[in-house]
């Protein structure tokens, strides 16, 4: 692997602990503000509920995400190797 190549991978594997760690931020610090202003809201009890429940759906949307993009880049192929196969 050449230098360039370790220093794209590098940024790639920061960028997406930077992901997971915020959206653990998100679920952890977050869904605590938002489910004490909705229940203070006069909302709907229903809507109360899925606005909480989209909440968490992003968190962990952004979890999957970045656990999809980073988990390839330590097992991925060289350009040599990928040609010689």
């Amino acid at each position: 692997m050449n230098k360039p190549q370790a220093i794209a991978r590098t940024l790639i594997s920061l960028g997406c602990l930077v992901v997971v760690v915020g959206s653990i931020l998100h679920l952890i610090a977050g869904y605590a503000n938002v489910s004490a202003a909705l229940a203070t809201s006069n909302l709907d009890e229903g809507l109360r509920d899925a606005m909480g429940a989209v909440f968490l759906m992003i968190g962990l949307s952004w979890i999957a995400l970045a656990v999809d993009s980073g988990a390839g880049i330590p097992f991925q192929l060289t350009d040599s190797e990928q040609f010689s196969r």
